[in-house]
């Protein structure tokens, strides 16, 4: 089974079967087995400006950007920064992660939001050496929202 989420029309919850999704309009994301794949469809550098256009108060779009936190997205951008490396303690042992700045264009774009991705130590090779700004194409899960900012963790590059 497959679940699908997006703003607008496009905000479904259901299987995905033969290609079509089937709603299921109760649903919600707390009401969601956690082994259901839960993927979120749209543009992820636009989900604020949608959310925008969609509510007329910062409550109703607080509210509608929650729905969002947990759900895996995949998507294209530009690598343009990369910070430096930071410990957490992760089920009681200490884990080396990278936090990178992936924007959708080269350069910065005041019409989109920019992404912080959280990649751990096995891509510190890669991220220590590449060029930017770098096209990557990147899959993660949306950990938090903030005006402007969409905060993926578990993050790793497609090739």
């Amino acid at each position: 089974m497959y679940r699908v989420f997006s703003l607008k029309n496009n905000l479904t919850y259901g299987p995905i079967i033969g290609g079509q999704v089937i709603p299921e309009d109760t649903e919600t994301i707390n009401t969601i087995s956690s082994d259901v794949k839960q993927t979120y469809k749209g543009d992820v550098f636009q989900l604020h400006s949608e959310a925008d256009k969609e509510t007329n108060t910062t409550l109703e779009k607080n509210d509608l950007l929650k729905k969002f936190v947990g759900l895996n997205i995949v998507s294209k951008g530009f690598i343009t920064d990369v910070f430096t490396p930071y410990e957490r303690n992760i089920d009681g042992q200490r884990k080396l992660f990278y936090t990178v700045v992936i924007e959708k264009n080269e350069k910065h774009d005041y019409d989109y939001s920019f992404i912080f991705c959280e990649f751990d130590n096995t891509w510190g090779q890669k991220l220590e050496t590449i060029n930017i700004p770098y096209e990557v194409k990147f899959t993660g899960k949306i950990e938090k929202l903030r005006p402007g900012v969409v905060f993926l963790q578990d993050c790793k590059m497609i090739k």
